[in-house]
């Protein structure tokens, strides 16, 4: 199925969400100036750029380099983070403990090394 089927199907489930969750009435509250509307603008337009960027880098390269060029990128912007915004980049602390929900969700058919 493609993406925009998928798209497309999401849209009735997520309208009934919305509309049930009182998010319309959110949004007709929330105060839009020009710079926020820009700045959500640019947003948009960044992360539609940078999807459609990665479809065609995907196209030309093998998926263990497109793998390794996201894994990098996700480092970078943890140290983007950690270098511009002290408050939102804690000291490291332990883990809490796991929860074994996900291992529900594990496909039985699957090989062990694969799970």
């Amino acid at each position: 199925m493609c993406a925009r089927a998928q798209n497309a199907l999401a849209v009735l489930p997520m309208a009934a969400i919305t509309l049930a969750g009182g998010e319309v009435g959110v949004l007709r509250a929330q105060f839009w100036s020009t710079p926020a509307v820009a700045v959500l603008a640019l947003a948009c337009a960044a992360g539609l750029g940078m999807s459609y960027f990665s479809f065609a880098l995907r196209a030309v390269i093998s998926a263990t380099s497109f793998s390794v060029i996201g894994n990098v990128c996700k480092v970078l912007t943890i140290l983007v983070n950690l270098l511009m915004w002290d408050n939102h980049a804690s000291a490291p602390r332990p883990c809490p403990k796991p929860s074994p929900t996900p291992i529900l969700f594990l496909n039985p058919g699957q090989p062990a090394h694969v799970r």
